[in-house]
């Protein structure tokens, strides 16, 4: 996996996108996605797109 896989997500509250480094995605749940440092932002993205996406850059996905 590329060490510095980029990707846009929206957040569901605020309707603001972050870009997003998926070295730092530890899970995806419930709308959630949760990081290394304990953090998670509900996002508007379809959830099989996410994991699509993790799946491909190598990311194991936790459901």
């Amino acid at each position: 996996m590329n060490p510095d896989s980029l990707i846009v997500l929206t957040e569901a509250d605020t309707n603001q996108s972050h870009i997003i480094n998926l070295r730092y995605v530890t899970a995806i749940k419930d709308g959630q996605v949760y990081f290394h440092d304990g953090t998670w932002i509900i996002v508007k993205e379809s959830l099989d797109k996410i994991k699509r996406i993790l799946s491909i850059a190598g990311i194991p996905v936790v459901s």
